[in-house]
Formats: structure tokens, sequence, C-alpha cells
């Protein structure tokens, strides 16, 4: 069967061509709502600190869109509230959802189409991109990539729409810059939207598209290497935080991403921790046998099973030599190449075998199909409810300390709130320095480890809430009238007018000017931690 035709059994959707982009946009806003109830978190002050002239502005095109560009377009919202940076991020998520609902829907059955853009929808990998502002780059190179291909798929003049697409899913995120490789095979992601009555396209036409994404890709990589983005020219330390090597982490870091890509369920999974996790090799040699077996069969094989396999992994490739990082959103863009995979394989099976000319319409044939589409719709909607509770449990697992977060992300995010709202509060005069000082996470040290003295180094407690905080940049982003931002283990006494910031382990804190709190710890030094 040619993968431009229509599968056997194929039934016409409801809503048409709409139905599988709607369902997949309102999965990903449902499963994803609640992180439009958070504040600003870590990386984002660092966004926020660029459209203001607090920290250095992106010059060079490396991640220009989404690091520089987008937070200079959103900076009218002010910072008072993130629900409308949050609410941008979703529905960039909803939107790359169904737009790859769209391109699934025009190659594959409904119910097919409906499963690959919900799993993309709805998986927990997604997570981490959508609740962070800063994510913002996952989702938009996501929405472009998926974009450049929906339009290059075309047959006419506006294929060539596909080169700025692409150049702007770049200049959000680099990871990929390998996808024009991945458009190669045939039958494979630009097959045809449907088949045109001038009939198929010759070779040339088909391959000039893929050469202009090509030209784009190795562009915009020639100046990314010229400007020696984290340092590759120079050779980074095995140390540095972005420290790229070949080793066996290499494919420790691809058993976990294809693990984490299969290993969706709510029963089965047991953490979100990002970094490399062997207890998902099972799921990974479970995900490789599935596709080697779908390769051993015409009908997926037709559908671009294959093609979307080698895109998922050249999309991977970029970030599998990191030695420090092992992300889940890394997973945003493969994850469509996975969502592919998912309907192709579904798709084909609902091809009916062909019947005689007499027995064509016999009831066994028409209940086959009709079940197996059943089978996939229901399918797509335990996905979606799947989503919905693993992506809750993450976001409200409680940590040891019950008043704080499992999950980092959130975590911190309640803490700058939290932060935010005391020092408002406060009524801070400006230029006035803040100390920062948290007796009570040293008091909660040496609660959680008395073997050690708590005054020997800095806490977990103290290194959350300074994370969060972006080591004091978000408070120069959030009140801009401030001084000098310290944070301090070992308090000593600081000279007026400096506010000392008594804070706790969740960000709950108390203000006071320094001298009062020398008065105070004199008259109380039992008090002190």
């Amino acid at each position: 069967m040619s993968a431009t035709t229509a599968p056997a059994g194929r039934t016409t959707a409801p809503l048409g061509p709409w139905l599988v982009p709607l369902m997949a946009a309102l999965t990903a806003a449902l499963v994803f709502r609640g992180s439009l109830a958070y504040f600003f978190t870590q990386d984002d002050f660092l966004g926020l600190a660029r459209a203001r002239h607090l920290a250095p502005a992106l010059t060079g095109p490396w991640r220009w869109v989404s690091g520089q560009g987008y937070f200079e377009l959103m900076r009218g919202f002010g910072v008072a509230r993130a629900l409308p940076y949050h609410a941008v991020s979703l529905i960039a998520h909803a939107g790359a959802s169904a737009l790859l609902g769209f391109v699934l829907g025009r190659r594959f059955a409904p119910p097919a189409a409906a499963c690959g853009a919900v799993f993309f929808a709805a998986h927990p990998a997604v997570y981490t991109a959508v609740y962070s502002v800063s994510g913002i780059g996952e989702i938009l190179a996501g929405l472009g990539t998926i974009a450049a291909i929906a339009v290059a798929a075309r047959g006419d003049a506006w294929k060539w729409a596909a080169l700025p697409l692409f150049a702007l899913a770049l200049l959000s995120k680099e990871s990929v810059i390998l996808l024009p490789l991945a458009l190669l095979p045939a039958p494979g992601l630009l097959a045809p939207l449907r088949p045109t009555p001038a009939g198929p396209r010759s070779p040339w036409n088909s391959r000039a598209i893929v050469i202009g994404l090509g030209a784009v890709s190795i562009a915009i990589g020639a100046v990314l290497l010229a400007t020696d983005v984290f340092g590759v020219k120079t050779h980074l330390s095995p140390a540095a935080p972005y420290a790229v090597s070949f080793g066996p982490h290499v494919l420790a870091n691809l058993g976990t991403y294809l693990g984490w890509t299969l290993n969706v369920c709510v029963l089965s999974m047991s953490g979100f921790e990002d970094a490399v996790d062997p207890g998902v090799f099972p799921w990974a040699v479970v995900a490789v046998l599935l596709w080697g077996i779908g390769l051993m069969t015409r009908a997926p094989r037709a559908r671009g099973l294959a093609a979307a396999g080698l895109a998922y992994l050249l999309l991977l490739i970029p970030v599998l030599g990191l030695s420090h990082h092992t992300y889940h959103y890394y997973l945003y863009t493969p994850l469509m190449a996975a969502a592919w995979c998912v309907a192709a394989a579904l798709d084909a099976a609902m091809e009916r075998p062909a019947a005689p000319a007499k027995a064509r319409g016999a009831a066994p044939h028409r209940a086959r199909s009709r079940a197996v589409q059943w089978v996939a719709w229901s399918l797509a909607a335990l996905m979606a409810v799947n989503g919905a509770i693993v992506v809750r449990k993450i976001e409200t697992f409680p940590f040891s300390d019950p008043r704080l977060r499992s999950d980092a992300l959130v975590d911190r995010a309640l803490i700058a709130e939290r932060v935010r709202d005391g020092l408002a509060a406060a009524a801070i005069p400006a230029g006035a320095p803040l100390v920062f000082w948290s007796p009570a996470s040293i008091r909660a040290e040496r609660i959680a480890h008395p073997e050690r003295d708590p005054m020997l180094a800095e806490s977990y407690w103290e290194r959350n809430v300074r994370s969060a905080l972006m080591d004091g940049l978000a408070i120069r982003v959030l009140f801009p009238a401030t001084g000098d931002v310290s944070f301090v283990h070992a308090y000593q006494s600081a000279p007026a007018p400096a506010r000392v910031v008594l804070y706790d382990v969740d960000g709950q804190l108390k203000v006071l000017p320094a001298p009062t709190l020398d008065s105070l710890m004199a008259a109380h030094p039992e008090d002190r931690p």
C-alpha cells in the first residue's frame, strides 16, 4: 500500500480534519493546565533579567528567539505574575500538539492519528518544558520543526516557507539541527499530504526542499561553531556543565531516553528524576524490539516507521554526549517522531487483508476494522487520563519536609513567590543591601544530619532557596530599586542601611534592619543557630 493512499477501512471523522488536532490541543491544555498557577523559577529569572538589561543580552544566534527575543516580546506583561508566560507556553504546546495531530491526521486513520497526537500531547516528559517559563525554547523548537515538516510536504511553492520556520526552530534550540537527514528516507515524513492530480512528484522536487533545509542547518551550525557556543572549540573541561564526550554515558543516556519514552503509565513509573535511570533500561529494550518488529512487515514500513525512528534518533544525538545533563524535556521534539511511530503502527493494524470481490463488505472484515479502531480511540482516551494523573502526581508529590515539593521546578517557583510576597510586605528602602541568612535551614540540617556539623558548609535547604532566586538575580528583577543581594551561611554584622532577610526552608521570611538583629542576638545569644 502506498503511504499516500487511505488505508482500507478508514472512516471519516465526525469533524473532518479538525477532530484529531482539536483532541490533541484539548488534551495538552487539560493535562498541563496546572502550570498556570505557578510563579517564575530559577532559569526564568535569567531571561527576564536579559530583557531588562540586568544581565548580558544574547547578541548571537544561539537560542536568540527563545532566550532573548521571547522575553523582550513579553516584557510588557511585567513580572508581578507569571501567568501570561505560562499561558503562552501552554498555548504553544497545545498548538504544537494540534499541528502534529493535523500532520498525522492527513496521513493516517483518525483513531491512529489521535493516539499518536495524544501520546505526545500528554507525555509526562513534556512536563518540565511546559511548567518552566524558560522551557519555551523546547516548545518553540518543536513547534517550528513540525510546522516545517507540514509545510515542506506541500507540493506547491509554499513548501519553501519551511526554511524560515526551521530557522526559527534552530534559533530556539539548536538540538534539531540534524532534522534534514531524517527527511531523506522514502517513504518518510515528507510523503505528500494527498495524491496530486499530476501524479507523483519528481525525485528532484522532493529532495530540493531537503537540500534547502540542510543548507539552513549548515549555515546556522557554522555560525554557532564560529562563536564557540559552550566552548566546544576550546575543548570544555570534563567538569563543565555542558561537557560533551564519548563513552558509556552515551548509551546510558540513550537507554534512559528510550525508556522514558515508552514508560509513561502511572502504575509503572517509579520517579521523575532528571538523571540516568537504569530502572527504565528494560523499557528501552522493549521499545527497540517493537520498532524492529514493525520494520519486518510491509504496512508499517510504508507508513514511514523507519524514517520516524531515524528522526527520533537524530533529534536526540545532539544531547546524548552530554556528560552531566540527562533531562526529560530534551525529549520534547523527539517525542513527535515517537508519536509518528505510534500512529503508523496502529494505522497498519487497521489495514484489512484484501478480500475476494464477492466477499467485499462482509461482516467479519468490517467487525475487525471497527474493533481495532475502537481500541485505538479508547487507547487515546486512556493516554490522556494517564497523562493528567502522572503530571498531577509529579506536581504535588511532597518532599521529606512536607512544606516542600519533591519536584524542584514547582518547589522553587513556590519559594520564589513567597520570597517576593515577603519582601513586598517589608517595604524595604530603595538602595538598601539585602543579606539573606537562614538560621532555620541550619537547624533543619542539624535535625536531618545530626552526625555532622551544619556550620561547616552550605546546606541543601540554603542552596535550594538560593537556586530558586538565581543567586539573587531574581531579587534584582522583582525589586530593581534594591541594593546588593548576598547569601551568607555564617552571619556577620552588616552596616546600616542593610536589611537582613531571615528565611525559612520554604521561602517564608522576616526582614529586619541589621542593627536590630544585632541587638536581638546580643540580648539572646542562646537563639543563635
